[in-house]
């Protein structure tokens, strides 16, 4: 799976959705207290943002959301399955 962030272009790739949230998590500014905490605060951004939602339920969701919101771009999803 590889994804490129829209703010700033960098490329992240991982075998699962799981290990992607985690790679985003540890590159982010905001050091969260764990990847689902760091779900959490982006969706709570993205909603003041761009008045969008996105689900935390999961590691696919989530990620299926930020693609579909535009703040990440999957430029290959072998592996990796929506729900």
């Amino acid at each position: 799976m590889r994804v490129r962030t829209t703010c700033d272009g960098r490329l992240f790739i991982a075998e699962t959705p799981q290990q992607m949230v985690m790679f985003l998590w540890k590159s982010a500014w905001m050091q969260e207290s764990g990847p689902h905490k760091y779900m959490t605060e982006v969706a709570k951004r993205a909603k003041l943002d761009k008045g969008v939602e996105i689900r935390t339920d999961s590691p696919e969701h989530f990620l299926a959301d930020m693609a579909l919101n535009g703040y990440i771009e999957v430029e290959d999803d072998t592996n990796w399955r929506t729900a």
